[in-house]
């Protein structure tokens, strides 16, 4: 299957506003900090997790996150950067092959293949934008051998050691993950070996207990009802099962990926485009989201895979709903964990892998929250992933997946193929690519939080075709182009204006306005894509309900002293005076004692 759209080229597009204070950050604060790529490479010389932990994960997932990124910021110090970080990986491979972090006799156990399967991701994405062909070849070579060494080792075969046996951990679901890039090794080298061991994980169906593949092509069976309900890690082994179905062709096992993303955002997506509210496991949120949840909820891990699993059906289908997903994640849970004051979360615990407890524990500042609070809780209250490592250093498995969330909130943005550019994000921004035979430069101006209207401008002259995006927090669009308004047709959730151009301008107008979203006795409001929330600091009490009738509520924007925000509103009822602000801004300050916020606000 050839993917419908794709992403633009490395600097062709460059957003500005807020999408470029997080980018800027999460380079300086993490991706140019040449100490802690070595530090995670020494992780594997070191054999750093004879504890069973997963401390060999950091390097290829960080990596993953920083390659996509670099597409986003076209910056040659953070190529070099890179780039030494592969070159000094390469240095540790083991004479049979191996790059691990276990010891030999401790291999195929916990997080093993877990961390193996980082090792091959952070190197495969690194080769995408590698300019070195010796080192692309150098690359190839070592994961070969490195795959070739686990195949050796683990399969139906006498003597091999099930994958699902590979860990004690999730039945095996955190190994059988390994199936993406097992995938993708195959499309690079063309060893069908590497094939047939991506149908033997498929065969094995996920987990001991329980065939996941055939328990989700039930339409009636959701993902909160299997059997391991951890969700970074199922929806981790279906981007694995969407790779095979694209590069075999395989459209029932496509239309079960299709079907399990849609039944995720029926149950399971919450209303800042997250999931898992039962610490890390698939719960049923569309219900249990609005529940006070003493544990932490809202794994970063899982709002990054969730969005990565979109893209990648968003490429493959053209359809929007998919950049709908794409977008409320990025501009809520996503943009929310970024830690931009660098908060130190001095009240965090961290999960203690000598006595099964959480514990507090000291640490060092992480550039990116772990969990996603909504119901009258404060950020900063865990280190998902956290490991202890030399010289006094930690680091956690969500503060390293974070940079791919950031990335693939920018790299949606604008998508294209042979005839048509594709417009997802309505945000300050420029573009310059070729369609078909056609250079083409955008320069889109607006905010959806300053204005209810977008102006694209087209400047470059041939026949191709702009598909704007009709997002699903407005009820209609108008478009005008060149000042008259305009019909256009439709399709897969897009506007699609056919035009000779040459120097044109598009205006769209939304119907952005402030909506409540009611549950379980209880209200949230949202403007536009932005889901608000109350915030202690606004002085006011957070847990108290207020009343709220549809009918007689009156709101207006208002300018935020007492911190930085991108947007506050106050909201008037009957008999209640509320203030809000966008929840990406929300419990930035979580070191402080007033630092709790609340999506969800009870009513009387």
């Amino acid at each position: 299957m050839q993917n419908k759209i794709q992403e633009l080229n490395r600097g062709e597009f460059s957003w500005d506003g807020y999408m470029k204070a997080i980018r800027d950050y999460v380079c300086e604060a993490q991706l140019y900090d040449v100490e802690t790529w070595q530090l995670f490479v020494n992780q594997y010389r070191i054999k750093a997790d004879n504890d069973h932990g997963w401390r060999g994960e950091y390097w290829g997932k960080m990596m993953r996150g920083a390659c996509e990124t670099y597409k986003c910021v076209n910056d040659e110090k953070l190529y070099k950067i890179l780039e030494n970080a592969v070159k000094d990986l390469l240095t540790i491979q083991e004479e049979n092959g191996r790059f691990s972090s276990y010891p030999i006799e401790k291999e195929f156990s916990c997080w093993d293949m877990w961390c193996r399967k980082y090792v091959l991701l952070g190197n495969l994405y690194f080769y995408e934008i590698c300019s070195d062909e010796q080192l692309k070849a150098e690359i190839v070579k070592a994961l070969s051998k490195h795959l070739d060494y686990i195949i050796d080792h683990v399969g139906s075969e006498d003597g091999k050691i099930d994958i699902l046996q590979t860990s004690e951990i999730l039945e095996g679901l955190n190994s059988s993950s390994i199936l993406e890039p097992v995938v993708k090794m195959y499309v690079l080298t063309g060893n069908k070996k590497y094939l047939d061991f991506a149908e033997y994980i498929i065969s094995r169906g996920f987990t001991r207990s329980q065939n996941i593949i055939e328990f989700l092509s039930n339409e009636e069976n959701y993902p909160y009802q299997c059997n391991v309900k951890k969700a970074y890690e199922m929806m981790s082994c279906f981007q694995g099962l969407l790779e095979y179905a694209r590069v075999t062709d395989n459209k029932e096992y496509f239309d079960l990926v299709e079907a399990f993303v849609e039944k995720l955002h029926q149950t399971d997506i919450t209303i800042i485009g997250t999931a898992a509210c039962n610490s890390e496991f698939f719960d049923h949120a569309a219900v249990t989201q609005t529940n006070y949840i003493e544990e932490n909820m809202q794994e970063t891990c899982v709002t990054v895979t969730w969005m990565n699993l979109c893209y990648q059906l968003l490429k493959q289908t053209g359809k929007a709903v998919y950049a709908d997903y794409i977008e409320k994640s990025s501009l809520n849970a996503m943009h929310g964990a970024v830690n931009l004051l660098n908060q130190n979360a001095k009240f965090a615990q961290v999960w203690n892998g000598t006595t099964c407890k959480f514990d507090d524990a000291a640490h060092e500042v992480f550039p990116f929250d772990s969990y996603s609070p909504l119901y009258q809780k404060r950020r900063g209250v865990g280190i998902g992933g956290f490991n202890r490592m030399e010289n006094g250093r930690s680091y956690g498995c969500c503060a390293c997946i974070g940079s791919l969330g950031t990335a693939l909130g920018e790299l949606f943005g604008v998508m294209k193929n042979d005839t048509t550019l594709f417009v997802n994000l309505y945000n300050e921004g420029t573009i310059k690519t070729q369609i078909g035979q056609n250079t083409v430069a955008l320069s889109i101006q607006n905010c959806i939080l300053e204005s209810n209207k977008a102006v694209i401008k087209v400047v470059g002259k041939g026949e191709y075709c702009v598909a704007l995006r009709l997002p699903y927090w407005s009820d209609g669009c108008q478009v005008w182009l060149d000042g008259q308004r305009m019909e256009a047709k439709t399709e897969n959730g897009y506007l699609l204006i056919d035009n000779a151009w040459e120097n044109n301008e598009i205006q769209l107008r939304f119907d952005v306005t402030l909506k409540a979203h009611t549950l379980n006795n209880k209200v949230a409001f949202s403007y536009g894509p932005y889901v608000l929330a109350r915030d202690e600091r606004f002085s006011e009490d957070i847990t108290k309900p207020i009343d709220y009738n549809e009918n007689k509520i009156n709101w207006h924007l208002i300018e935020n002293e007492k911190f930085h925000n991108n947007q506050s509103f106050v909201i008037q009822t009957d008999f209640d005076k509320i203030t809000l602000c966008d929840y990406a801004s929300a419990g930035k300050n979580f070191d402080e004692d007033k630092s709790k916020i609340s999506v969800w606000i009870d009513l009387k």
